[in-house]
């Protein structure tokens, strides 16, 4: 036991000396072995000379104005890449943004988008999308529907209750929508009528 508390403290004490800068973090992960054996078994030492060690910084940002920059950029990048997006049209949303931009940064956004600029940011793209929104779920339904449906059900299948019910303007488009799927559907079911 003398033996290896002698051992622990000279290399701890070397490393210390050896880099002047290091933070504690770095100290540790030079020896953990040294690290962990005079935190458990020394830890008066090990607490008073570990103290002179400093402490690095915890994050790499120095205000909330920092983080709320950072943010933005990831947000208009995220909103860069929903216009590639294929598939069902998804409403702008912090989680879903951040599901575009890969788990560690959407992760980073998701802490972040409660900040101020942030959060307007994503309201005032989500409020002017909207339409634009909803009219990709027309067409995204459109290419998926062939078969005679009525209204209701084409509005359930594209995804636009109770929203057609609410905006004149989305209900118009999803009206002329249903009608070319109707459309599609009698061009298609003629001729096979015809030769039965």
């Amino acid at each position: 036991m003398a033996l290896n508390k002698e051992k622990h403290r000279s290399t701890y004490l070397r490393l210390i000396e050896e880099n002047p800068k290091a933070t504690r973090s770095q100290i540790a992960a030079m020896d953990i072995a040294a690290y962990a054996w005079l935190r458990k078994y020394d830890r008066a030492w090990f607490d008073e000379h570990h103290s002179k060690v400093p402490i690095g910084k915890k994050t790499q940002y120095a205000t909330l104005e920092e983080r709320d920059a950072e943010c933005v950029a990831l947000i208009e990048k995220a909103l860069a890449l929903v216009k590639l997006e294929k598939g069902v049209p998804q409403q702008i949303t912090a989680s879903y943004l951040g599901s575009l931009l890969g788990p560690k940064v959407g992760k980073r956004l998701g802490r972040n988008s409660h900040l101020p600029r942030s959060k307007a940011l994503i309201e005032a793209h989500r409020d002017a999308n909207e339409v634009a929104f909803y009219l990709r779920r027309i067409e995204w339904g459109v290419a998926h529907v062939t078969a005679r449906i009525g209204y209701r059900n084409f509005c359930k299948l594209a995804a636009l209750r109770p929203k057609v019910s609410q905006n004149p303007e989305i209900d118009q488009l999803a009206r002329e929508a249903h009608q070319k799927t109707q459309e599609k559907y009698l061009k298609v079911s003629k001729p096979k009528e015809e030769t039965d």
